[in-house]
């Protein structure tokens, strides 16, 4: 699945993607996703991480410990160390691990900023302790749920916080499809 990944990204990058909510742009090789298009990056991507954000103003300590499972190419982390945080990011595809990198290096919203580290690696080997655990968008890539969250749990500080944050076409109405469309 790595190589999958990898090739994938490369394809994305080398078509214009950038994956920055903040700095995304159009590009055209998206004909069915909301990178497509700017205006609906925000209206998505940064609306979910908009709701994430005043979860963990709600529910996490102040510049808490974040490790993003399966972070892809950072872009969630990124915002979240954006707005104080610690973020810890591992994926297994090594080309998104580097974009997300870039991406990190390039930010120049720094103002408030946390701090934000990635590893390539299987999150069944991430190690540390956390305040909080985020799987956003990655649950549906892994055989063993159960296994998971008990991985989840072990890197988890006393009063921790599991995040887990998935796509649901299901729930979704015409309107909500001819908007991304």
């Amino acid at each position: 699945e790595a190589r999958a990944f990898d090739a994938r990204i490369r394809e994305r990058v080398a078509a214009g993607f950038v994956p920055d909510v903040r700095r995304a742009v159009k590009c055209e090789y998206f004909y069915k996703s909301f990178w497509r298009d700017p205006q609906f990056v925000d209206l998505y991507v940064t609306g979910g991480i908009r709701i994430m954000l005043d979860f963990l103003r709600t529910y996490a300590v102040a510049g808490a410990r974040v490790l993003d499972a399966g972070c892809g190419t950072g872009y969630v982390g990124l915002e979240l160390a954006r707005n104080g945080y610690r973020v810890k990011g591992v994926d297994i595809s090594v080309e998104s691990v580097q974009v997300a990198g870039r991406m990190r290096d390039e930010n120049p919203f720094v103002d408030g900023f946390g701090s934000l580290d990635y590893e390539v690696c299987e999150f069944q080997r991430a190690a540390g302790t956390f305040d909080v655990v985020l799987f956003s968008g990655v649950l549906h890539h892994l055989d063993d749920l159960e296994r998971a969250v008990d991985k989840a749990r072990s890197l988890l500080a006393a009063d921790g916080l599991l995040i887990c944050r998935e796509p649901c076409h299901r729930g979704w109405r015409q309107q909500d499809a001819a908007q991304v469309a």
